[in-house]
């Protein structure tokens, strides 16, 4: 991450890019998981071999690092004392937390904490700011870590995590601001596309992820789609698998030949945590972006730039088959019953719902 950090940090001296540019992705790195100490060491390496005029740019970076700054834009936000009052939470357990535990180190047991914390969160009436800024970047890296692994630990943490900040979305952002909620929601752009791209193997196993997202903020939705569609091949390719669940019953499924698990157009409402949850749901604008995008003529110029890959993972006589099937599902008004009864699904809050496969 520091070689990756310096280069980024260049580039965007380099572009002699504007002050909250740079300041913007100090923050995405410490989101990442970067913390004080080797981000100081990164940036007094660079200031050493720059002229007056970058190492004096530089030199701003470290006081927004170390926190020689007002307090709202600095990039670490010093230890805190707890002062909110906490039910789930073991204060001193958490206390041990804040004092033990670098951002760096493998998430381990003492994470757990962070569970009864997101708890007390989700119903308090005031969260302590500088509170929960100190927690952000362990909560973000447990969402990365669950992108990238099956880790028990984060699956128990970050679930409550994000439901806390839909469940009590007003006093979160206050609690955070609204430029670090903004920068949460960016965090979580990154990780759906990043979950694309790593879940070759489970066709649905980002979207949870992405219905997540879509709940947490109206835009972030079309942001996606920016990405995705703008995007390199095996985005679209994880876009168009996702979107073939619209088209076809799992048994009818060319894509779904093989896979191991069962009735996998469940995870097509899912929510983090494995299950619709009662405490989520796509907004009206959100619903009516995807009814609006999610076409046929969509679908078909999807399917002409991600034919090398399928001819790749199905052959061209499958492929050839599945464009058939996917026009008759057209014609036939399949494709419009199931994403209608999609939408219906992920728009209402409830955890009474029916697979498409085993009712129809």
């Amino acid at each position: 991450m520091k070689q990756e950090f310096i280069e980024k940090i260049m580039e965007q001296l380099n572009k002699k890019e504007e002050l909250g540019v740079l300041h913007k992705e100090l923050r995405r790195f410490r989101n990442l998981g970067m913390n004080m100490r080797s981000m100081l060491e990164c940036l007094e390496g660079l200031r050493k071999s720059q002229d007056k005029d970058v190492e004096d740019r530089i030199l701003e970076l470290m006081d927004f690092v170390v926190g020689f700054c007002n307090p709202p834009v600095a990039i670490f936000a010093p230890k805190p004392r707890i002062n909110m009052p906490l039910y789930e939470t073991e204060v001193e357990v958490l206390e041990h937390f804040l004092e033990s535990v670098d951002i760096e180190d493998a998430v381990s047991e003492s994470y757990l904490i962070l569970y009864n914390f997101a708890t007390d969160c989700k119903y308090a009436k005031a969260i302590q700011p500088q509170l929960l800024q100190y927690l952000l970047p362990f909560y973000l890296k447990c969402a990365k870590v669950a992108i990238l692994e099956r880790n028990r630990i984060v699956w128990t943490v970050f679930p409550e995590f994000n439901t806390a900040m839909f469940g009590n979305q007003v006093n979160f952002i206050r609690a955070v601001g609204a430029e670090n909620y903004q920068d949460i929601m960016d965090y979580y752009i990154e990780m759906v596309l990043l979950g694309m791209l790593t879940g070759k193997d489970e066709i649905l196993s980002w979207v949870s992820y992405f219905n997540t997202t879509v709940a947490l903020a109206e835009e972030n939705m079309e942001k996606i789609f920016i990405h995705v569609l703008g995007g390199v091949i095996e985005l679209k390719y994880a876009f168009f698998a996702y979107l073939s669940v619209l088209l076809f019953k799992e048994g009818d499924n060319l894509l779904a030949t093989g896979k191991e698990r069962d009735f996998w157009t469940n995870d097509m409402w899912n929510f983090e945590g494995g299950s619709h949850r009662m405490e989520f749901c796509w907004s009206e604008v959100a619903i009516s972006f995807y009814e609006k995008q999610i076409t046929r003529k969509l679908l078909e110029k999807l399917f002409e730039e991600v034919k090398p890959l399928l001819w790749e993972r199905l052959g061209k006589e499958i492929t050839e088959l599945f464009w058939q099937e996917m026009k008759h599902s057209f014609e036939s008004g399949t494709f419009k019953q199931r994403k209608e009864e999609f939408l219906q699904k992920i728009s209402i809050a409830t955890d009474d719902y029916v697979c498409w496969d085993a009712a129809h």
